[in-house]
């Protein structure tokens, strides 16, 4: 009937509307076949600056405090003390070498380097980098840190000269300390305040010093006073106060000037740390040590770079399959090359919209450009197959353009309506991961509706040519017929895949 109605009168501007089309879809699909050019320019503008803008301005926060919910008492409270006090998480360098010496002058010489690096801006990146502890500042403090099993503590301490101790650190100083407040107290005939713990102490030290006996001079106040100071230090500085693991390897604890924990702001700081790694060795000669990285830097670092490469992947892959299955359907790479180019478009302007509506992404919402190459395609499928039957149908180009947004374009269009609602329906959790992916993709599925009934269609008249009739259904389009043509076998075939 369609057919006939074609052949008996030239397809013209209203061949297209006969059966009563949207009238706001029509209308719509009369300016967009007026003036396919503008329209097309328009839309390609405003996504370009919209992706640009995203580039520029949308950063992943990859910490989990972003995902907590700040209208909770508990997660109130968490978010203002990490806001008050900083989400500081230190680097940690694990310093290996055969060569000791050369480890340890390593060491030596990286913290000076790396609390002077600054960014692009001159914005410090490293607020304390800490290699070593100055064992005459503990000594100068020793009351503080000794238990009394070790040395006296209470009026003893309190009489013994630490500055002169501090400033002649060795074994012989501290002895002659502790016994000269003993002598002092006899002559004096007073009783002392914890002399048994002093005595103790005295003896303990000797015992101590004589073990060590045949080592390093230097080394033997520095090791048994951090030797006294418990199991919990022993083994973590040497006798020049560098940091050691249990192992024997060296550490240097470097704490970020940035407390965001921002990834792009870290990815920066990690880099300009490893320069200056380098640039130490090579002042050294360039000696066999190897630099092992640890810690919140380098696992935010790590995990978001890794997210992202797995995003990208798979969203060009989705957008390349979608794209492979569209094409082997319809057998036209312009008409499938309009859809794809309006989805893009769709993406663009959402990557746009979560910059203006959020201003980050999280670990959740950054998935969110593979789920809309999967929905987003629907509505240019829709488009294409509604435009391709009215030219089989015999209507020139404009007028299958508007038969096919009036046709297709009601049940499309509320397709959309309702996916996007079932995404904003996240928005009520407290789970930010959740909502704010259900917010930018419930958006992002409007926004690929629009390019779908802007962009596509104007690409199909500036692209379509006058021979660009298919001849034949899409294949797709055949197979999903299979199951009203054979409804008995579907049934059955259905019926034993849920079973």
């Amino acid at each position: 009937m369609e057919r006939a109605d074609s052949s008996t009168q030239p397809p013209g501007p209203e061949a297209g509307t006969t059966e009563g089309p949207a009238p706001l879809l029509d209308r719509w699909g009369r300016l967009v076949t007026r003036h396919p050019g503008r329209i097309a320019a328009l839309v390609a503008l405003l996504a370009a600056l919209a992706a640009l803008a995203a580039v520029l301005g949308l950063r992943v926060r990859p910490g989990y405090v972003d995902l907590l919910a700040k209208d909770s008492p508990v997660n109130a409270r968490y978010v203002e003390l990490l806001e008050e006090l900083g989400n500081v998480e230190a680097l940690y360098l694990v310093v290996e070498s055969e060569d000791e010496a050369a480890a340890a002058a390593f060491v030596d010489r990286l913290p000076p380097a790396l609390v002077g690096l600054a960014d692009a801006a001159g914005e410090p990146l490293v607020s304390d980098a800490l290699g070593s502890v100055d064992l005459g500042w503990f000594l100068d403090r020793l009351p503080a840190y000794l238990p009394d099993e070790t040395l006296a503590s209470g009026g003893a301490l309190e009489r013994i000269d630490l500055g002169a101790l501090a400033r002649e650190p060795d074994a012989a100083r501290l002895v002659g300390l502790m016994t000269a407040e003993l002598r002092r107290a006899v002559d004096e005939g007073r009783e002392l305040e914890g002399g048994e713990e002093l005595l103790a102490g005295v003896d303990a030290l000797l015992a101590e010093i004589a073990a060590a006996a045949g080592g390093d001079r230097e080394a033997s106040l520095g090791r048994v006073l951090l030797d006294g100071l418990g199991s919990e230090t022993r083994g973590k500085l040497d006798a020049r106060g560098r940091l050691r693991l249990a192992d024997g390897r060296f550490l240097v604890v470097v704490t970020p000037a940035d407390r965001s924990n921002d990834f792009q702001w870290l990815a920066a700081f990690l880099e300009q740390v490893k320069a200056a790694e380098a640039r130490v060795l090579g002042e050294l000669g360039d000696p066999p040590v190897r630099v092992l990285h640890a810690g919140a830097p380098v696992l935010v670092v790590d995990e978001m770079q890794a997210s992202q490469r797995d995003v990208t992947r798979s969203s060009l892959l989705a957008l390349v399959l979608v794209t492979a299955l569209f094409l082997a359907s319809f057998h036209s790479l312009r008409h499938v090359g309009s859809a794809v180019a309006a989805l893009l478009a769709g993406l663009g302007l959402t990557f746009g919209a979560a910059l203006l509506l959020v201003g980050y992404l999280n670990l959740f919402s950054v998935v969110f450009a593979a789920v809309l190459i999967g929905l987003g395609i629907d509505f240019g499928i829709h488009v294409v197959n509604g435009y391709e039957g009215a030219r089989r149908a015999g209507l020139e180009r404009d007028a299958a353009v508007r038969r096919a947004l009036a046709r297709v374009g009601p049940a499309t269009a509320l397709g959309a309506l309702t996916t996007s609602a079932a995404f904003f329906t996240t928005t009520t959790s407290d789970f930010k991961g959740f909502s704010q992916l259900g917010l930018i993709t419930g958006v992002g599925v409007l926004l690929c509706l629009a390019t779908a009934f802007s962009l596509l269609p104007a690409l199909l008249v500036l692209l379509s040519r006058g021979a660009d009739q298919p001849r034949r259904h899409p294949w797709s389009l055949r197979l999903l017929g299979l199951p009203v043509r054979h409804p008995r076998t579907s049934a059955l075939g259905a019926a034993l895949l849920v079973a």
